[in-house]
């Protein structure tokens, strides 16, 4: 049996051999060394550090433009005139139209099928009340128009879009419920 030793081997290497490994090992210490230094911890502490002090910052400004805005004053929207509201284009002739189409659809629909009366009969029994009510509706909607207020808002199922749609079925239906009865040459229902 043999035994072998180590000594003839480290004996036998040269000083520039002996060198040569000395330079490869040193890398490979450094690097360890450097990655001792760089550890997950240290990183994730100063990435919060780095947060914490960018969500210092955010909220500093927007505390300063809360208080910029609270200081600044709000401009009025300017209203339309009257001329302007009641113009092909203006916003208040298709409201008001399908607002009191809406309200005579189902006024004469609901007085004939409870009277059996067409729409003439309906309006010479009582146009006084009839006209009277339609102005108050003509006045209510056409009000906050001139005053300028934003009639975009939606509570639910209610918004601008659906108004305006039920008011030109409404139309419809009216102009429909007048071409019946003269069709008919009386009450519909």
């Amino acid at each position: 049996m043999t035994t072998t030793s180590f000594a003839p081997r480290t004996a036998a290497l040269t000083t520039s051999t002996r060198f040569a490994k000395a330079r490869v090992a040193a890398p490979r210490r450094i690097s360890q060394l450097v990655r001792a230094e760089k550890s997950p911890v240290k990183d994730a502490e100063q990435t919060i550090k780095d947060a914490e002090q960018t969500i210092t910052e955010n909220a500093s400004i927007a505390a300063d433009n809360v208080q910029q805005a609270a200081y600044t004053p709000v401009q009025p929207s300017k209203a339309p005139s009257f001329g302007d509201a009641m113009a092909f284009s203006g916003p208040a002739p298709e409201v008001i139209n399908g607002r009191l189409a809406m309200l005579a659809f189902v006024a004469a629909a609901g007085a004939e099928l409870s009277t059996g009366a067409p729409v003439a009969a309906q309006l010479k029994d009582a146009p006084i009340l009839i006209g009277i009510t339609f102005l108050l509706f003509s006045a209510a909607s056409l009000i906050p128009i001139l005053k300028g207020a934003k009639l975009d808002k939606s509570v639910g199922p209610f918004n601008p879009r659906a108004e305006l749609l039920n008011g030109r079925v409404a139309m419809l239906g009216f102009a429909a419920l007048i071409a019946s009865e003269w069709v008919n040459g009386g009450a519909y229902f």
